[in-house]
């Protein structure tokens, strides 16, 4: 699906799908669980399949 990703938190390893919009936000407010700053590479645009 365009526009996922998978967001791995490198801090408190939390692991979700999110659009494109939510990454943004990711980026701009850190981790929506620890709220750790975070970079473009804790974001793969490929989500896993399950």
């Amino acid at each position: 699906m365009p526009g996922q990703f998978v967001f791995d938190c490198p801090v408190c390893s939390v692991e979700v799908c999110v659009d494109a919009g939510i990454r943004e936000r990711i980026l701009d407010d850190g981790c929506v669980l620890c709220a750790s700053p975070v970079e473009t590479d804790a974001f793969d645009p490929h989500p896993r399949k399950s």
